[in-house]
């Protein structure tokens, strides 16, 4: 799970923002969206496993809410997550959520916010 998120890491910082693949590569934050997707849903079903396993716990939760929680857990996070990206970029500067392309040329209306509620074309 670590090197996982380290290449995660890797892709999304080093790659992405140092070497533009934001820019470069069609459909690069789209890759790291599900992805991403994914790596949280698979947290949120180990959260629930190290539950059923507890001892302190006296619980077994049914394979429906597991799966409930783990998509619960990915979505809420998911909405965390694009929650900083617009405050970083509204309260420091930042240009996370690709508002602006890398000739500087400012995007409006829709296709400012492409990258965090539609699915880029």
């Amino acid at each position: 799970m670590h090197i996982t998120f380290a290449l995660f890491l890797f892709c999304g910082v080093y790659l992405g923002e140092v070497h533009d693949f934001y820019f470069r590569i069609p459909h690069w934050d789209t890759m790291l969206h599900v992805f991403s997707g994914f790596a949280l849903g698979a947290i949120g079903f180990s959260i629930i496993g190290l539950v059923n396993k507890s001892d302190s716990v006296p619980v077994s939760l049914s394979p429906a809410f597991v799966a409930i929680f783990a998509f619960c857990f990915d979505v809420a996070l998911g909405a965390l997550w694009e929650i900083f990206e617009f405050a970083a970029d509204t309260i420091a500067g930042l240009n996370m959520q690709k508002h602006t392309l890398e000739n500087g040329e400012m995007l409006a209306g829709r296709a400012a916010l492409a990258d965090t509620f539609t699915m880029q074309a």
